[in-house]
């Protein structure tokens, strides 16, 4: 599993850029590649828009219990994520400890 929450400049400032890239490869080949490019200059629709909090749950390796608007892998494993405001905005707290049982059993 792996979380992580990019934040771009403090409460009512525009942030700085940010490139963050992730891939996940198994024996049979990637999982999961990604690049997510996103500039507080410039905010584009369907990135962050207005927001300036991405926070990210990745699980791989398993199935997690996954709701509406999640993710599913093709290889066992989902990706989770909320776009907002504020970190303390986020609904994924509550996800990762649900997934971090599934993974623990």
């Amino acid at each position: 599993m792996l979380r992580e929450t990019l934040v771009l400049g403090r409460h009512g400032e525009r942030g700085g850029r940010v490139r963050s890239g992730l891939e996940i490869h198994d024996d049979g080949g990637p999982v999961l590649l990604e690049e997510l490019t996103v500039d507080g200059e410039r905010p584009e629709p369907g990135v962050l828009g207005d927001r300036r909090v991405a926070d990210t749950l990745l699980a791989a390796g398993f199935r997690p219990p996954s709701e509406q608007g999640d993710l599913r892998l093709e290889a066992p494993g989902a990706l989770a994520r909320h776009l907002g405001s504020a970190t303390h905005d986020s609904p994924l707290d509550e996800r990762f400890q649900r997934w971090a049982a599934a993974a623990e059993s």
